[in-house]
């Protein structure tokens, strides 16, 4: 595809170094896409915290919620004991 025949006055690299520049400067002033993102990942990060803190209130309270066997569970008790190694050594 010949770029020349969008904007005459424009070269290839000229073109190309433009993007690059635009989406250097959309990743500094945090718009568009990035913000969007780490929008995402912190209400992805907040739900995740709230479960991890249900599930340990879960495992703390009650005699089923130390008998689960599902994978949040499973780390969790993995943590613990790996603390706990910690601690002993």
């Amino acid at each position: 595809m010949d770029y020349k025949c969008f904007i005459p006055s424009f070269s290839k690299s000229k073109l190309a170094d433009s993007f690059d520049l635009t989406s250097k400067l959309s990743q500094l002033l945090n718009i568009d896409s990035e913000k969007k993102l780490k929008e995402v990942i912190g209400v992805v990060d907040h739900v995740v915290m709230e479960m991890i803190g249900q599930r340990r209130r879960e495992m703390t309270t009650t005699t089923t919620g130390l008998n689960k066997s599902d994978l949040l569970s499973k780390f969790i008790r993995f943590i613990k004991d790996d603390k706990a190694k910690d601690i002993s050594n």
